[in-house]
């Protein structure tokens, strides 16, 4: 079995993709460039989205900061403080509710037609890897034999500004064609599913989401992508919070993509699972509980569907 690790500065362990060693050189080169396309694509929509957030909530946090400061240096609001987190009672991270959530089924129906094609076990090649600020790492596991993707994101104790981490692991298929033609790819996948987002110090938060993908890539280059968010969990200061929990494996919503096959070029289909989990700690004020955020999910990917 091959093994390919994408040259990267800030994961730990690498990432990793296991390819079928029956592949072509040509192939294998495919597998691995479409890979390391997708980790680049989705760390710079974490770039992205990080950055965006940071714009849109500074002067909130600029102020929750000032008056934080403030509060703490004020001879009577110091005593009043003290008073409260000496009498304050927190839920224990024992949150309520589950906002933002996906329905589940309990059964597919795939449709006989000309020009189908499955795809089965064992895949082609699995791949995982892991992306954090450097102070949390994502366990994960994934085998082209099973399609059985395990993921679990945990942060515990956010610290400084923010901390986060996500998570990714699939498994895939290569394709070709002799002549140009139209396809559309379409997973089937259940997913086990907890998560957990709480609150409890002025000005923390606490985001927990993940669900499962579908990506297809010519070489290095994107075609196209389709997600499936089976959850989000978002709360801030003193709420206490929110979990979610499917209860077993649930089969998500109908997840496909469709695009144009050219002669000539080596497409890899993907299908997998994905987290994010993120924290803001906030000013421990009246309690000194920072914003918690766990993601757990295990995916059973044992079929993708062609149609071209």
């Amino acid at each position: 079995m091959a093994s390919f690790v994408p040259a990267v500065d800030n994961t730990d362990p690498a990432p990793v993709i296991n390819i079928n060693p029956s592949l072509t050189a040509d192939q294998r080169q495919c597998v691995e460039q479409s890979v390391a396309q997708m980790i680049a694509r989705h760390r710079e929509a974490i770039t992205r989205r990080r950055a965006d957030e940071a714009e849109q909530l500074k002067p909130l946090r600029d102020a929750n900061k000032a008056l934080a400061e403030r509060l703490a240096n004020h001879p009577d609001a110091a005593l009043v403080l003290e008073a409260l987190r000496t009498n304050s009672r927190h839920l224990g991270g024992m949150p309520t509710g589950s906002p933002s959530l996906t329905s589940s089924s309990c059964s597919v129906t795939i449709e006989l037609r000309e020009g189908l094609e499955l795809f089965g076990l064992p895949f082609d090649f699995d791949w995982h890897w892991q992306d954090s600020d450097g102070g949390n790492f994502a366990p994960r596991s994934v085998s082209r034999e099973t399609g059985i993707a395990k993921i679990h994101a945990g942060i515990s104790s956010a610290e400084g500004d923010a901390t986060w981490i996500t998570g990714h692991a699939g498994v895939g298929v290569v394709l070709s064609t002799e002549t140009e033609v139209a396809a559309v790819g379409r997973a089937l996948r259940s997913t086990k599913e907890k998560a957990l987002a709480t609150g409890g110090n002025f000005g923390s938060d606490a985001t927990s989401e993940g669900g499962t993908e579908i990506t297809v890539m010519r070489g290095d280059t994107f075609v196209t992508s389709a997600t499936d968010k089976r959850w989000r969990l978002r709360c801030s200061g003193a709420d206490p919070g929110y979990s979610h929990d499917n209860g077993g494996f649930g089969v998500g919503d109908p997840i496909s993509v469709a695009w144009a096959m050219l002669p000539g070029s080596i497409y890899t289909l993907n299908v997998g699972a994905w987290v994010y989990a993120e924290a803001h700690a906030g000013f421990p004020l009246f309690t000194d509980y920072p914003g918690k955020a766990i993601c757990d999910i295990e995916a059973n990917l044992p079929l993708v569907t062609l149609i071209r």
